[in-house]
């Protein structure tokens, strides 16, 4: 496995659940800023705003008023954006990630692996600070695919999430798959970028099936996004 200083990547203990859930559920809340940011600066949200904005001044004359509605359609602008990843964590918790052993260990050709920091004093424990996922995909032959890769905010830009993806491509390439895929948001560039720098490319960009408003007002997108082996 990639040798990261002061890290050791190694696979998933039943004793590592509670850590691995928060790593997954705090890396996708930690993407709510920069979603409302995307949205925000959107031409075609920004006119919905000015639109609100200067309807309320048409009627009440009045700048402060036209201010707080223009204000408020932010802030319902950041709570939609905020619902709608919080409602993807939820799913994330309730589904694979509620039984990681179940979903990955115990199932041919799947995998799931956790990187651990080292702690001074630790006693040759420490505290995990990244999360990745291999699993079979049914309906691509002789592919597998990539997900529920998360670091810790306090461990990125040390190779750990490149660390992480070279550990389960290597798992694939020993499994017999020829091609590894995988699905991002717009809202992950650093996470794109590393895929990118790995040899992925991208296939296909969509609006997620579900919520198909809200993922149009928030302007998250999906790319898809593969890899031979």
């Amino acid at each position: 496995m990639p040798a990261i200083a002061g890290v050791t990547i190694r696979p998933f203990r039943p004793g590592d659940l509670r850590e691995a859930q928060s790593i997954v559920g705090t890396g996708l809340m930690g993407l709510v800023p920069t979603a409302f940011r995307r949205a925000a600066s959107s031409p075609s949200n920004l006119a919905l705003v000015s639109a609100l904005g200067g309807a309320a001044y048409a009627l009440g004359r009045s700048p402060g008023w036209a201010l707080a509605i223009g204000l408020t359609a932010l802030g319902l602008l950041y709570l939609l954006c905020r619902g709608l990843l919080s409602a993807y964590v939820r799913e994330v918790l309730r589904t694979d990630m509620a039984d990681v052993e179940g979903s990955y260990l115990r199932r041919e050709g799947c995998g799931f692996w956790v990187a651990q920091r080292e702690v001074p004093g630790g006693g040759g424990g420490g505290e995990l600070v990244g999360t990745v996922a291999l699993a079979r995909e049914p309906a691509v032959p002789g592919a597998c695919r990539l997900l529920r890769l998360s670091v810790r905010r306090s461990a990125r830009r040390r190779g750990v999430a490149e660390g992480l993806v070279q550990t389960a491509l290597a798992f694939a390439t020993a499994h017999g798959y020829r091609r590894c895929v995988l699905e991002t948001s717009v809202l992950q560039q650093a996470a794109l970028g590393l895929y990118r720098k790995l040899g992925f490319r991208t296939v296909a960009s969509e609006l997620p099936a579900k919520s198909a408003l809200l993922t149009y007002l928030t302007k998250i997108t999906l790319t898809h996004l593969e890899k031979w082996l």
